[in-house]
């Protein structure tokens, strides 16, 4: 079975024997490759919306995986029992998303020994959430596909370190291991900055111009790494 680059990547983070929970399943792909690969004896997929749970359903029936994955109906974390799963995936959402979804289920997430969590956006929001509520970044991965630079973070029980914002942006792993399409991602980052300030420029308000040096700091920052990256690759 075929599946996407970036669910690939997020399978090759699943620790083979976990009992996962896919929430936000959708089609049901990824519990279906984990299984079918041996990857994960069971998995409880979730959706807060039937239509695709359907579509799932009937993935799982076409691959005599019933008795495998287990489909529910609902939202985030909330149809899983505490203790039911050891890892959780929570992919294609937007971080604050899947901020509120983990805050929503702590009787849930307590008993977690892995997350994998792949915001579209916002995954600063999602970092600093983790640092905060007993979690440590123990990898990070970025997977381009159809023009799109997607971020993945696997997350451990433990402390971690204090992040510095550009930390929280970017990835301290993906910074510390200067991962490939880190350079990409980074001016990705600073054409959306310079957008902003172009938008803040022809604004008159008094807020428009504290925000003005707020940005300008933060291009700053993000025109440094990758000055420090540039150099690195030399």
């Amino acid at each position: 079975m075929k599946i996407s680059k970036r669910l690939t990547a997020i399978a090759s983070l699943v620790k083979p024997g976990s009992v996962l929970g896919d929430i936000g399943t959708d089609h049901a792909l990824l519990p279906v490759y984990l299984v079918k690969n041996q990857i994960c004896p069971r998995v409880i997929a979730t959706d807060v919306a039937p239509e695709p749970l359907k579509r799932g359903e009937q993935l799982v029936r076409s691959h005599n995986l019933v008795g495998r994955i287990s489909m529910r109906l609902g939202y985030g974390l909330k149809p899983l029992r505490p203790g039911e799963v050891d890892t959780v995936v929570i992919a294609g959402l937007g971080g604050k998303t899947m901020v509120d979804i983990l805050s929503a289920s702590p009787e849930i997430v307590r008993g977690l020994n892995r997350l994998i969590l792949q915001p579209m956006v916002a995954g600063e929001v999602v970092r600093k959430w983790l640092v905060t509520n007993g979690w440590k970044i123990a990898e990070e991965e970025l997977v381009k596909e159809d023009n799109h630079i997607y971020e993945i973070i696997l997350a451990e029980p433990g402390h971690q370190e204090p992040l510095h914002p550009l930390q929280l942006e970017l990835g301290p792993v993906l910074m510390a291991k200067k991962h490939p399409l880190l350079v990409e991602l980074t001016e990705n980052r600073l054409a959306e900055v310079r957008g902003i300030l172009e938008s803040l420029y022809r604004s008159k308000t008094r807020e428009a111009r504290q925000k003005e040096e707020q940005f300008r700091e933060r291009a700053k920052e993000l025109e440094e790494v990758l000055e420090w990256l540039s150099r690195a690759s030399k």
